[in-house]
């Protein structure tokens, strides 16, 4: 019998593959597509690494793998056949233009799941990812950083790279050194969770980020808007709802 196996189309936005993930478990649990093929930018061809995810395979994008002639297609709805399950996330916010819990027209991620008819509130459930301690310190060592004494993180970028866009005045109200979380040669985003873990606050531009900061249970966490004037204009509802009730909001 031939495999039915489920190819999802989201390969960047970082944040929105972790965000994402329950919707590649529901679908293995609750229909006859048990593989889940996630086919990645090359700038994340790290993930298959870190994430621990059932069933499903990350791969990137510009190498072979079943139904690519579907994921090139341009087509923006599900497809489904008796093998075949494509699921087009990275379009799915602009088909379901509005998300059924709030009116925020950034909630892109929400529309997502509506899109597949899966509730998101328990999102974080799902998505987990291993550690690499010898990489986390190497990056430690690397920044010339002592995690024993009270330190800012600020990372004020967001996007995929080398396409990302900077904010440049967010600037804590405490006297601890700076430490910027730049692009950096071989490090990834998981690289820097030991430095998430030890840093006083953590004042970061609404971006992937965000993701791994809540799943570790971080508190003293300030998010600022993107810096485009749709997103400075913005309640932060489409985040309110999923993530720590302990965070500050600033536009």
């Amino acid at each position: 019998m031939k495999e039915k196996i489920c190819v999802i189309k989201q390969p960047a936005g970082i944040g929105d593959i972790f965000f994402c993930q329950k919707i590649a478990q529901s679908i293995r649990e609750e229909t006859e597509y048990k593989k889940i093929i996630w086919p990645v930018a090359p700038t994340y061809s790290y993930l298959n690494e870190y994430m621990i995810a059932d069933g499903v395979e990350f791969i990137v994008e510009t190498e072979n793998f079943p139904y690519k002639d579907v994921y090139n297609s341009g087509n923006v709805y599900m497809v489904q056949t008796d093998d075949l399950l494509f699921v087009p996330l990275q379009t799915a916010d602009y088909v379901q233009k509005t998300s059924s819990r709030h009116n925020n027209p950034l909630g892109h991620g929400h529309m997502k799941y509506d899109f597949c008819n899966v509730e998101y509130l328990d999102w974080k459930e799902y998505f987990n990812f291993k550690r690499n301690e010898d990489r986390e310190n190497d990056l430690i060592e690397k920044l010339g950083l002592d995690i024993t004494k009270p330190f800012n993180l600020i990372n004020n970028n967001c996007g995929t790279y080398p396409n990302f866009a900077k904010r440049d005045d967010l600037i804590p109200s405490n006297d601890y050194p700076n430490v910027y979380m730049d692009f950096i040669e071989g490090v990834n985003l998981f690289d820097w969770v030991k430095v998430f873990e030890n840093a006083e606050e953590i004042h970061t531009v609404e971006t992937s980020v965000y993701y791994i900061l809540e799943k570790l249970g971080l508190e003293k966490v300030y998010i600022y808007a993107k810096p485009t004037p749709q997103n400075r204009a913005n309640d932060f509802s489409y985040m309110k709802d999923h993530c720590s009730d302990k965070w500050t909001y600033i536009n």
